[in-house]
């Protein structure tokens, strides 16, 4: 039994250790791939940045639908209620 404040030995650290197959092949592929539009990657960082963070991204986009919800609500009440 270990004291708490010794570490595991090296043959128990290596068993609890979770073994990668494509490791353990000689897999050597790129696990990263290039952006293939730059452009439209940087237009979202600077959106994300300008716009504080993805919470105020998406509290703008729901008052954004709740708005639209309300124009299409009260155009289709008034031109129901209104007799032209």
């Amino acid at each position: 039994m270990r004291a708490a404040g010794q570490a595991a030995p090296v043959h128990e650290r290596l068993l609890e250790m979770e073994l990668d197959p494509a490791l353990l092949q000689g897999d050597t592929r790129e696990q990263w791939e290039a952006i293939s539009d730059l452009d439209s990657f940087f237009s979202r960082v600077y959106a994300y940045f300008e716009e504080r963070g993805l919470r105020c991204i998406l509290a703008g986009r729901v008052i954004q639908l709740l708005t639209l919800a309300f124009t299409l609500g009260l155009a289709v009440c008034l031109a129901d209620a209104l007799n032209w």
